[in-house]
């Protein structure tokens, strides 16, 4: 199983970069101390020479073998693509409206939302065309959809194995119109691979509350800086 964790630059340092203070490193040229004189000189520098002809073949084939440590796999980067389309097709500027045909390319036919509960006895659970309705409903009645509505990704984690994957994705909801603060949650979002690429087949959302509050350390290992999903 392949894990893409998203951190932002400069969060931690990196595993595979050094840092210098001061003044730069500098390479000086090793020579053989002035004692050495004549044959014994010749001798170990012969032996030096041999043994780096021997080893530079080996060291040169390891560091073509090995990938780059920050390489992510192409799947994993494909699905993060699609979670990024979804929370800009949920965005929408004053007087805009959300980009319902691109919401519905990203979800195979028959999937799954579980809607934001908090005391029912039973969640909610919903197809497609049911939710672009009610979220259709609430842009054209609440006056607080008049000034336009982001949601943006924080952070997110994938999982993939083959051609299933699953998304925790920490998202914050930004209504300009209120004052309250931007209500934060997580989605947990099942994909699968299909010719027309990654494809939700599930959608839970859970909000933040007084009773049930982020967990830091997923604020910490997961945090990443995205561009604006309305495009600006």
């Amino acid at each position: 199983m392949r894990t893409l964790d998203s951190a932002p630059p400069g969060l931690f340092p990196s595993p595979n970069r050094a840092v210098f203070e001061g003044k730069s490193p500098t390479l000086r040229r090793n020579r053989a101390p002035r004692s050495w004189t004549g044959g014994a000189a010749a001798a170990i520098l012969g032996g030096m020479k041999q043994f780096a002809a021997l080893c530079l073949p080996l060291v040169a084939t390891a560091c073509l073998a090995t990938p780059p440590p920050h390489e992510t796999p192409r799947e994993l980067l494909a699905v993060s693509d699609t979670l990024e389309e979804l929370y800009r097709a949920f965005s929408f500027e004053a007087g805009g409206d959300a980009d319902w045909e691109a919401m519905r390319s990203l979800f195979l036919p028959g999937a799954a939302f579980v809607l934001p509960y908090e005391g029912e006895p039973e969640p909610r659970i919903v197809d497609l065309e049911t939710f672009m309705a009610e979220f259709r409903a609430w842009i054209a009645t609440s006056p607080d959809a008049d000034d336009g509505f982001v949601e943006r990704i924080v952070a997110h984690r994938v999982d993939h194995f083959g051609r299933i994957a699953h998304a925790w994705v920490l998202f914050e909801a930004e209504v300009p119109a209120r004052a309250e603060p931007n209500e934060r949650g997580i989605d947990s979002i099942q994909l699968v691979s299909s010719p027309a690429g990654w494809r939700i087949v599930s959608f839970t959302t859970h909000y933040e509350s007084e009773s049930t509050r982020l967990p830091a350390d997923f604020l910490v290992r997961h945090a990443a800086p995205r561009a604006d999903p309305a495009g600006r």
